[in-house]
């Protein structure tokens, strides 16, 4: 006589150890300090805080585990909910807006990831707009290779002018042009 057994789903017995968690700390982390100190750009706020709430909370249990041993590991929904708390409240009060291509100013003859764009945001408390040009070079979804460039000074060899309005911003009767 056989009994059949019920198959576990594969990740039912799949369980993430100290390495595996370090890993997607030093990802998270590595790719915040990464934005912040060279030319990198996360240009979705849901990515950015999602790799925040990652490094900070898992940053937090390690510290709690360290000071406070195994009623830390107790305490996690506790440390994880102040962890949330804090950062959705730094992102609201610090966040300067995500910067928008209003007009695709150039593009790379050899590089169609490549282009020169106008881009805009708008500030959280202020009033206004602040504007840039900028290289974008996009590397994967959510992820781009930004660069101040001045368009005086542009190999037209390189480069392709086509004005191309794109408004991500969504603004009325938006037909600013930056000039060069």
């Amino acid at each position: 006589m056989s009994y059949k057994t019920k198959k576990e789903p594969f990740y039912a017995s799949w369980e993430m150890g100290f390495s595996g968690w370090f890993i997607v700390f030093a990802l998270a982390a590595g790719l915040i300090l990464m934005e912040r100190f060279t030319r990198l750009e996360i240009n979705n706020f849901y990515v950015r805080l999602i790799l925040y709430i990652t490094s900070v909370s898992l940053f937090s249990f390690w510290i709690g585990w360290i000071l406070f041993g195994f009623a830390a590991v107790r305490k996690r929904k506790v440390i994880f909910s102040l962890v949330l708390i804090i950062c959705m409240l730094k992102a609201y009060l610090t966040w300067g807006g995500d910067w928008k291509t209003q007009t695709i100013l150039y593009e790379n003859n050899d590089n169609s990831r490549d282009n020169i764009e106008f881009q805009m945001r708008g500030d959280w408390f202020a009033f206004g707009y602040k504007n840039r040009i900028v290289e974008r070079e996009k590397i994967i979804p959510f992820f781009d290779i930004i660069q101040d460039i001045d368009t005086l000074k542009l190999d037209n060899k390189i480069w392709k002018r086509v004005d191309r309005k794109v408004n991500k911003l969504r603004l009325h009767n938006f037909n600013d042009k930056p000039s060069n």
